[in-house]
């Protein structure tokens, strides 16, 4: 396999990073490694100059996100999972996440540093915005959602593909509908990625994670987030219908009308 065929996938925690990494490798002649660019669930990194000591490497990146609704949803129960990269001390109910101080780390080096967040939306505006404007006009960047793969993984990743040179494996595509392990950059092996258990793709599609949030504290997410965020990752609409008329009026999510 070419050397140039490794690519870089990065997003915060049950972004669809695994899921990506899984589509790519099953379906392209090409590797994902996960830290090309420091940990993979942090922020891109900014290099002081282009004659620094610290140089980007060049390769191709992805960077996944969620939209903010459902990621309340998927790291909650992710902080309440047992794992060492997100702790907070307020996990008894969503509510209490959602508005909670939290830190993340990469509970898997020793003597790491952290960063900290005022609240969930904060978290997910920071990093949605740090990955959009990461851009060094050497090579290709995309900033891919989640909601896209699960719609058609195929035409999701179709423009990847074309910008990095992939090479199919084989005329069918193929899509898991099995949850997916945690992976890691030294997994290439498919028959390792899945879990046993079905994924309710569906059930996703059709939003039924927002039963899961109290209506007050969708009011505080969307009142947290900038509306020019949401728009440009295409979750304007979506925000603005899971909102009470309260907070509507509160706060304008609709100008773009």
């Amino acid at each position: 396999m070419p050397e140039d065929c490794t690519i870089c996938v990065r997003g915060v925690f049950r972004s669809g990073t695994n899921f990506l990494k899984a589509l790519l490798e099953v379906n392209y002649d090409c590797v994902v490694s996960y830290d090309s660019l420091g940990w993979k669930h942090g922020f891109f990194p900014i290099p002081s100059t282009n004659q620094g000591r610290l140089r980007l490497p060049n390769v191709p990146v992805v960077t996944m996100v969620k939209n903010p609704l459902h990621a309340a949803v998927s790291l909650y129960k992710y902080v309440n999972s047992g794992q060492p990269n997100m702790l907070s001390e307020n996990t008894g109910t969503i509510s209490q996440f959602i508005r909670s101080p939290f830190t993340i780390q990469n509970g898997d080096v020793e003597g790491g540093s952290q960063l900290w967040f005022p609240d969930l939306p904060t978290f997910w505006a920071q990093m949605s915005w740090n990955a959009l404007s990461a851009s060094d006009g050497r090579t290709p960047r995309f900033t891919l959602r989640y909601e896209d793969l699960l719609e058609d993984a195929e035409a999701a990743v179709a423009p990847i593909a074309s910008a990095f040179s992939l090479a199919r494996r084989s005329a069918d595509f193929e899509q898991p509908d099995r949850r997916l392990k945690r992976l890691r950059d030294a997994d290439h092996d498919p028959e390792k990625f899945y879990h046993k258990k079905k994924f309710d793709r569906q059930g996703v599609m059709q939003h039924s994670y927002l039963a899961e949030i109290p209506s007050a504290d969708i009011d505080f997410i969307a009142q947290r987030l900038p509306y020019s965020l949401l728009e440009r990752l295409g979750y304007a609409t979506l925000v603005r219908d899971a909102v009470s008329d309260e907070a509507l009026s509160e706060r304008a999510l609709d100008h773009a009308d």
